[in-house]
């Protein structure tokens, strides 16, 4: 039997980030929440290795505002160095 989850590990201390509303927006709190975000990842797909979990769903708000207008920030080059990380 394979074991999968979707989005949430309860094992683990890592929660996403507080929400993060676009009346909130800033670029300092963009990069905050993004950080805390893949480092949060990171710790959940060492976990799911470790675990021989093979399935993990990501959650959707993993980058808040991808696709609105008010994302003018370069999260990919920004991040590169993390996202690398994340490629076990």
């Amino acid at each position: 039997m394979k074991i999968v989850y979707a989005c949430i590990n309860q094992s683990l201390k890592c929660k996403k980030t507080n929400t993060f509303r676009i009346k909130n927006y800033s670029q300092e709190r963009l990069i905050e929440v993004i950080k805390g975000n893949l480092e949060c990842l990171f710790k959940i797909l060492e976990f799911n290795i470790a675990n021989h979990i093979h399935f993990f769903r990501i959650r959707s708000d993993l980058i808040p505002f991808v696709s609105r207008s008010i994302m003018d920030f370069d999260w990919q080059d920004h991040f590169e160095s993390i996202f690398n990380k994340l490629t076990f």
